[in-house]
């Protein structure tokens, strides 16, 4: 304790120097708690809610009336919009189960940007011998507080010999990133899924994780070294892994103890310097610190105190 607390003294401003916020916590009760500190400085949202698919095969409840799914969301949205700073974007991964219903909400909230279709990758198993067309994607939505968000172009590189149509060879930054990826030779960016000796996996199948690559790639084009990255539907932590690494501080939120499971220990070694996800590209060797909290709901504090009675009878 000695060492902790002295440790903790050597920092002048322990916030400042922080670079994340890990909240165990209802993310509705965690919007409302950072709302004063944090209105307008936002950069970038991204969340990856839960789908609605009406089953019970995932490690939150996916199976909601298509109305309560929407106040759900819409609640937590407009928490999410003060937040975000004039110049932030806000992206949502969803299929297409709730797909309609959530563009109707972000636009009474938000200015559209895009649609991006983001290609789930190559089919096998039983999803290949559904009698029907078979899908193989999700849907991104990107929105922005205004219609001009901040915005950095990506390029993907052109591979060794690649010439153009006419046999020349290409000039400029490389190929400009479309709104759909995933679907061509240049753009690799299968789901983890199915990447069978993914190291990043955590090992759930119930957690529908996201890759780093992807998570990258929005976090880059819409914010700049050290500007906040907020998800409020963290899972299993891929959004805080991929800000930390490339040097944004965050703030990740999950009400789940998968937090305790998976999102708290992956931050951790994080924090070590792990070798998975985009590390080797951006030739991460660990570093920082991130505060934990964990948010007491009214139900928790009801039962600490009968607990207490209990204790003192």
């Amino acid at each position: 304790e000695d060492f902790k607390l002295r440790l903790l003294a050597s920092f002048d401003d322990l916030d400042e120097q922080c670079d994340g916020l890990l909240i165990h916590s209802e993310n509705f009760q965690a919007l409302n708690l950072l709302l004063e500190r944090y209105q307008g400085q936002v950069r970038c949202i991204y969340v990856d809610p839960p789908f609605n698919t009406d089953t019970d095969e995932f490690a939150y409840k996916d199976k909601y009336r298509h109305s309560s799914w929407l106040t759900m969301m819409a609640n937590r949205v407009a928490l999410a919009k003060v937040l975000l700073s004039e110049d932030g974007t806000f992206y949502c991964d969803i299929d297409y189960n709730e797909k309609e219903r959530l563009k109707l909400l972000l636009d009474s909230q938000f200015e559209y940007i895009t649609e991006i279709i983001w290609r789930i990758g190559w089919v096998s198993g039983y999803k290949s011998k559904a009698e029907k067309f078979i899908r193989n994607h999700d849907t991104i939505y990107q929105y922005g507080k205004t219609k001009s968000p901040l915005f950095n172009k990506i390029y993907i590189p052109y591979p060794q010999g690649y010439t153009r149509r006419d046999g020349a060879p290409p000039s400029g930054e490389g190929y400009p990133l479309e709104d759909t990826w995933n679907c061509s030779e240049l753009d690799r960016l299968d789901s983890i899924q199915i990447m069978s000796f993914s190291r990043e996996k955590l090992g759930n199948r119930a957690l529908t994780q996201k890759n780093e690559n992807l998570l990258a790639r929005m976090i880059r084009a819409s914010s700049n070294k050290g500007d906040l990255i907020l998800d409020y539907f963290l899972g299993s932590g891929t959004t805080t892994a991929v800000a930390q690494k490339l040097r944004r501080k965050w703030i990740g939120i999950e009400m789940s103890d998968y937090l305790m499971e998976y999102a708290l220990p992956r931050m951790k070694r994080v924090l070590a310097g792990d070798r998975y996800g985009i590390s080797e590209e951006v030739d991460w060797k660990g570093g920082g610190m991130f505060k934990y909290l964990h948010l007491e709901s009214y139900e928790d504090t009801l039962n600490n105190l009968k607990l207490k009675r209990t204790d003192t009878q």
